[in-house]
């Protein structure tokens, strides 16, 4: 986990593909200021795991989709 990275995406269409040449899996995160993209998102990059991300008494705090190394590696559409 020492070697996670973040960056915000304000294409991730254009901009994936330079994240994931290092062969990393990606997570990306949907707050409330962007749950609009969460759909486009899912269409762009097809084969990952969606979540949710509550606090102890189950309120909604964000989503989450993550691709492993392999998927994010795949050709997106």
């Amino acid at each position: 986990m020492r070697e996670q990275k973040w960056t915000p995406l304000t294409n991730p269409a254009t901009e994936l593909a330079s994240i994931t040449r290092d062969n990393r899996g990606v997570a990306f995160l949907f707050s409330l200021e962007n749950e609009q993209y969460q759909k486009r998102t899912l269409e762009l990059f097809t084969g990952g795991n969606h979540g949710e991300v509550t606090r102890q008494r189950g309120k909604h705090l964000f989503y989450t989709y993550v691709l492993t190394p392999p998927e994010a590696q795949a050709p997106q559409k």
